[in-house]
């Protein structure tokens, strides 16, 4: 009898031990757009030029980042996953993301670890300015 007990005592461990380290690692990770209720957003509002200029010279396009934010609400990291503005226009822009806290997204009523998709458009220039892409 007191073997049978062990075993199942050692079972339930197991288990517990299993749901346990399913738990920890639904914590860890960060949760996409579909997977939560509540979207993230910044805790202020996030000053973006409306035109990117870099040397006088002005671009125009998109940038579109992944931020991975925090349950505190802290950025850990932005990937940029695609951009049509020179390398460092895209990497100042992220920078502004990266600066401001965020309220996290939230499923089941819990503040989870989220990622935010994010496309930043530069709107052509006024008229009568010249307009560069990075392809000319």
């Amino acid at each position: 009898m007191n073997v049978r007990r062990a075993a199942w005592v050692a079972a339930v461990v197991i288990a517990v031990a299993v749901a346990g380290a399913w738990r920890v690692g639904e914590e860890l990770r960060y949760l996409e757009p579909v997977e939560i209720e509540r979207a993230p957003f910044p805790e202020r509002g996030i000053n973006v030029p409306s035109i990117a200029e870099r040397n006088g010279a002005t671009f125009y396009g998109k940038v579109k980042m992944r931020i991975y934010i925090q349950v505190s609400g802290d950025v850990d990291h932005i990937d940029i996953t695609g951009s049509t503005v020179p390398t460092d226009i895209a990497q100042s822009t992220a920078k502004l993301f990266a600066d401001v806290k965020w309220e996290p997204g939230t499923r089941n009523g819990r503040k989870r670890r989220s990622v935010n998709i994010v496309e930043v458009t530069f709107a052509p220039p006024v008229e009568g300015l010249p307009m560069l892409t990075p392809e000319s």
